[in-house]
This record gives C-alpha cells, structure tokens and sequence, in this order.
C-alpha cells in the first residue's frame, strides 16, 4: 500500500517543504498537495463529499504530484496541482502524513491559519469519515510562530504534532496536553 505525503508550496515566509520532498524521494514515498475545488464547478462524490460544500464554497483535497515543477497558480495565486495533467497522469489521493502551513501554532498543537478555514474543514472531514487516526497532522512551524494558548479559537482544531527548529509539541489522546522540550 503506497504511503502518501501531503506537502505544501510555502508562501508568507512559511517553513519551506522542498527538503521534505526530496526526503520523500529519497524514502521513495509518495508526495501530494492541495488543490482548492470549488463546489459549484469542481467537485463530483468521486473527488469530495457534497456534504462539506455545504458549509462553505471551497474545499482542499489532494493530488498526487512529484515536483514543484507540477504545480501551477491555482486559487489565491497558489501553487497547487494542475487537475488537467491529473486527470490524465494521476488521481485524488489521501494523505497518509499531512504537512500543515500556518500562521501561528502551540504548544497544544492548536493552529491559527489564514482565516479561510480549509485545513480545519480538512481535518474534520477526514474526522467524519473514520480516517483522523490513519494519518498524522504534521505543523511545520518556526519558533517565533508558537504563541500562547489564548490567542486561539474553539474552532481551530488541534493537529497530531508541531514542530519548529528546536521543538516538538505532541498531542496527547486525552486532553491535548503535549510533551516537547
């Protein structure tokens, strides 16, 4: 069975992923990244549930891609996989390790994003279907990201583990709390 990793293209100063696609070449993983399907126009029950286009009009899934040099300017002027080569070369695929861009992140593994709310409809669909505890939320993050817990909302919800250059936060199962240095 393969095993996937999902990657981002990184924008704002985020931590860069490119070492980590040639960590996955080298392991001979597989690499996806996130595509923002409209609902109206993209999504079909094959790519994404009708049910999440209920809550907003944008959703992410994934895509089998194994260079930046696939990616094309997508929505918001990312860089994100281009459907035409996949519907050709490729298919949707589910991310058995998930690498998570963000704003701000803590100790608790919670993350503050962009506002839009895509990674936490992610999470939570994949909570719904039954896969949370078959793939790992990964926030990649510098030290001057990991914030005090106040400044995060009950919506933002919290990934597996959060690491930055010299720290490593991991979610407990019962209650969040974390262990790291």
């Amino acid at each position: 069975m393969p095993f996937y990793v999902g990657l981002y293209f990184p924008i704002r100063g985020e931590v860069d992923t490119r070492p980590w696609l040639e960590w996955c070449k080298k392991e001979r993983f597989f690499t996806c990244f996130p595509k923002i399907l409209d609902c109206e126009t993209d999504v079909d029950s094959k790519v994404a549930p009708v049910s999440k286009c209920k809550t907003s009009n944008q959703i992410i899934r994934y895509f089998r891609a194994n260079a930046f040099s696939e990616l094309v300017t997508g929505k918001f002027g990312l860089l994100e996989p281009d459907l035409t080569e996949i519907e050709q070369n490729s298919k949707q695929v589910v991310p058995n390790l998930i690498l998570v861009p963000g704003v701000a992140f803590n100790s608790e593994c919670l993350r503050l994003g962009y506002g839009a709310g895509f990674f936490d409809r992610f999470i939570a669909d994949f909570a719904s279907q039954g896969r949370r505890e078959n793939a790992m939320f990964l926030g990649l993050s510098f030290n001057f990201q990991i914030l005090d817990a106040s400044v995060f909302e009950p919506h933002d919800l919290p990934l597996d583990a959060v690491i930055s250059e010299d720290k490593t936060f991991l979610k407990s199962a019962s209650n969040n709390a974390t262990v790291g240095p």
